[in-house]
């Protein structure tokens, strides 16, 4: 029996196996909590490294890497679809492949320039896969990776658009600086300290020097000391006050010594940092004394044309910016008058809708939309469908509008003209209902001259064709102005339209076919 185990043996080793196995259940269980941990580490890595390369593809900008060879490595896939290539296209792609032909011997300066400074910025052309160039502008880096071997990676923004907005802008300043150069009154601007920087050719005929002469050339050089005086009180006061003067009467000596009279009107110029850079001003020789009285006789009449002439001056502005404008101005005050005087006869207006505020009407309603001359030609012009940060932009154009409108009438005494146009440019877009813009003023909160442009502008652009849509017919638009009578239009306004709708329709056919000349001398003549 002593080599039998005794019971209290047997208890002792069945101990030490239950705890034999509860510690390999201890160890099984934390090595599967351990594993477990360590695959969702690896899954939230993944998903990490997902998220960025999801980043990377649908980036908008053209993201890239290139061996020392210009051979692709790398593109992002979003800028490639853009440029119209599937991403098998450009898998052993070079570069060079995606230039134009002539500027591909330009590749190798290139990379001489990043081995040497280890980076490069600049612009170049690029090929889309229908062979149209785009401009892009990049910047590029010489990267090393572990094993030694040098690659470059690089950003590139498609800034085609923008060249061409910048191009777009550059022809239209020289066109309204061509303007400037051959008005009959002349037009000059000098810095601060009255040397001329620009001249027009009527300033060079009323001095008698050519514009090299005249350029870089003090006023003190054509005055005698008076009068330069005289002129040096003037600028003077605009440089404190900020504020325009007409009517300046000063002599100037011409080249061959004769005197010649003119009167001047002088504005203050300012940099895009609102800092004082100098003056402009329209000059006009009134000389012949013989014609004096004739001249104060045409002064006179043109003073009292100014309003006439201001409104066309500043309404032609936007119409020169909207190539879709047409006879647009011309039959925006045509339709506004008609609805004016329907609703004069109304007992609720009369009183208030008087023949002046017809006659005022008539004239401003062109200007509702001067404030575009704010807004870019990239997005003013652009053909297809705005996006939602465009349209902001562009719903800028009612504020600015009014804002310029408000600064004019402010330098003027007693009731202006220009009080309609300032109403009409500010509020041409509120609606009836409350959901317009800029201020979302209801119903009768918005003033009576915004209510009737409103609905005479909608349906002139109805009724107009568009780059991005046909023209509706008379009765579509009815229909479409009808459905919004108490929601965008004020319900009076659209049964002032109805009364007369068919003056509407008979308006626009007989200036369908105007063309921009009969347009602008028919507007100088009413």
């Amino acid at each position: 029996m002593s080599g039998k185990p005794s019971y209290s043996d047997l208890e002792k080793t069945v101990a030490s196996l239950k705890a034999e196995m509860e510690k390999v259940k201890s160890d099984i269980l934390l090595q599967r909590i351990e594993t477990g941990f360590a695959a969702t580490k690896i899954q939230e890595i993944k998903k990490e490294g997902e998220k960025y390369r999801e980043l990377y593809e649908n980036m908008s900008d053209w993201v890239y890497i290139h061996d020392m060879s210009g051979m692709f490595l790398a593109n992002n896939l979003h800028f490639i679809k853009a440029l119209g290539y599937s991403p098998e296209a450009l898998k052993g792609s070079n570069v060079r492949d995606l230039m134009p032909e002539g500027l591909r011997p330009g590749f190798d300066d290139y990379l001489k320039q990043i081995i040497e400074h280890g980076r490069d910025t600049g612009v170049m052309k690029i090929l889309a896969a229908d062979g149209t160039e785009r401009i892009v502008e990049y910047n590029n880096v010489l990267v090393t990776n572990d094993s030694g071997e040098h690659h470059v990676q690089g950003l590139a923004r498609d800034i085609t658009e923008r060249m061409a907005a910048e191009a777009a802008l550059k022809k239209s300043e020289q066109k309204f600086r061509s303007i400037l150069e051959n008005i009959y009154e002349g037009y000059y601007e000098v810095d601060i300290a009255g040397n001329f920087t620009f001249v027009n050719k009527a300033i060079c005929s009323i001095l008698g020097y050519t514009e090299m002469d005249l350029l870089g050339m003090n006023n003190r050089n054509y005055m005698d000391e008076e009068n330069a005086r005289k002129v040096f009180k003037t600028y003077s006061s605009i440089l404190a006050s900020g504020i325009p003067q007409d009517d300046i009467d000063f002599e100037l000596v011409r080249k061959d010594g004769q005197i010649r009279s003119v009167v001047s009107s002088v504005s203050l110029i300012l940099s895009a940092q609102k800092k004082p850079v100098g003056f402009r001003g329209i000059a006009r020789d009134i000389t012949d004394k013989n014609k004096l009285e004739n001249d104060v006789v045409r002064f006179r009449k043109n003073a009292r044309n100014a309003r006439e002439v201001t409104i066309l001056g500043l309404a032609k502005l936007s119409e020169y910016r909207d190539n879709d404008a047409g006879a647009h101005l011309e039959r925006m005050r045509e339709f506004s008058k008609i609805i004016a005087q329907e609703l004069s006869v109304h007992k609720k207006f009369k009183g208030y809708i008087t023949d002046k505020y017809i006659e005022d009407i008539y004239l401003s309603a062109i200007l509702h939309d001067i404030g575009k001359v704010g807004i870019p030609d990239a997005v003013l012009l652009k053909p297809g469908k705005l996006t939602i940060q465009e349209f902001q932009i562009i719903k800028e154009h009612s504020r600015l509008g009014g804002d310029a409108l408000s600064e004019i009438e402010s330098k003027i005494e007693g009731e202006s003209f220009l009080t309609l146009a300032k109403e009409i440019a500010y509020y041409h877009h509120e609606r009836w209902n409350g959901k317009g813009y800029p201020k979302g003023l209801k119903a009768e909160e918005i003033p009576l001259s915004a209510r009737i442009v409103a609905l005479a502008d909608v349906y002139d652009a109805l009724t107009s064709k568009r780059v991005y849509k046909e023209a509706f017919s008379h009765e579509e638009a009815i229909k479409i102005i009808v459905s919004e009578r108490g929601s965008q239009f004020d319900p009076d306004v659209v049964d002032a339209f109805m009364a007369r709708n068919k003056e509407f329709s008979a308006i626009r056919k007989k200036l369908e076919d105007l063309n921009s000349e009969k347009l602008e001398l028919k507007l100088y003549q009413a």
